[in-house]
């Protein structure tokens, strides 16, 4: 991710899971965002706008209890200022270089990053604009099974576990 960063020639950078699709209304946000007077936001010594958020989420499923799952994703983002690459994480360019990008590490890299970034300036959660994730985890492993390996995941890592040895959990 940070490699397709340095490639990258925009003020903003989008990051997201190779299953998360943006919607028309994420991608409009992210244009008007783009084109939105600089001074709106915290700036660098240089003029260079501060920002960084992520999207509210869609599961793919249909059933009932996704969309449970989706309005708990986006409160714990909103009330922790922690996202994930399933939410479309976006980040101006300055900031993500102040911040040094991603931590080289095979997990838990995205929350990371946002525990550095909420440091500098309070993240952007669009309330109207969403980006959709696929279910399949959830779908094949089970819905119960999944959610309580992904909180299990979050707090081992909370507790200081290496985020290398809880990407062999992960897999």
């Amino acid at each position: 991710m940070n490699r397709g960063a340095q490639m990258a020639s925009g003020r903003l950078l989008l990051f997201l899971h190779a299953d998360t699709l943006m919607t028309a209304t994420a991608c409009r946000f992210l244009s008007d965002l783009s084109d939105s007077n600089p001074n709106l936001f915290a700036q660098d010594a240089q003029g260079h706008p501060y920002y960084w958020g992520f999207f509210r989420i869609t599961l793919s499923g249909r059933r009932a209890v996704f969309r449970l799952i989706e309005r708990l994703i986006t409160v714990r983002s909103r009330i922790t200022s922690v996202a994930t690459g399933d939410q479309a994480m976006f980040v101006s360019r300055a900031l993500f270089e102040e911040v040094g990008g991603f931590p080289s590490m095979l997990l838990m890299e995205d929350v990371a990053l946002s525990k550095r970034l909420r440091k500098r300036v309070r993240p952007i959660c669009s309330g109207l604009a969403s980006v959709e994730t696929s279910s399949r985890r959830w779908e094949s492993k089970g819905v119960l099974a999944t959610v309580l390996m992904m909180w299990g995941l979050r707090f081992a890592y909370w507790m200081k576990m290496s985020p290398d040895l809880l990407a062999k959990f992960y897999r």
